[in-house]
């Protein structure tokens, strides 16, 4: 059996699905945020849980930029704006000057 058709994965492989770091895995596990069993040394998630994982995000993901779109294209309401960076003055290291 490969292990695309592995039931069963371990925090490397999930790592390697969702494109994180295995140890943003076992932060995720800790958090709730997906399901797993610690098997001796080693912690295995159902790959079902972690493509349910990634699809539910894409879903909310998604959902969230048409909401801010949406609210930004409506009349009377103004689009939320970053505060920039006030910009640094040329000359606010000078060098000393000999001679």
């Amino acid at each position: 059996m490969t292990a695309e058709q592995t039931p069963f994965i371990d925090a490397v492989q999930a790592g390697d699905i969702l494109g994180v770091h295995a140890n943003t895995i076992y932060e995720m596990i800790d958090e709730g945020l997906l399901a797993a069993a610690k098997v001796g040394k080693s912690w295995r998630l159902r790959r079902q849980d972690v493509d349910n994982y990634l699809s539910n995000q894409i879903e909310e993901q998604t959902r969230q930029r048409k909401e801010r779109k949406q609210n930004a294209e409506r009349p009377g309401t103004l689009p939320v704006v970053m505060a920039r960076r006030r910009p640094r003055k040329a000359d606010s290291f000078a060098l000393p000057k000999f001679g």
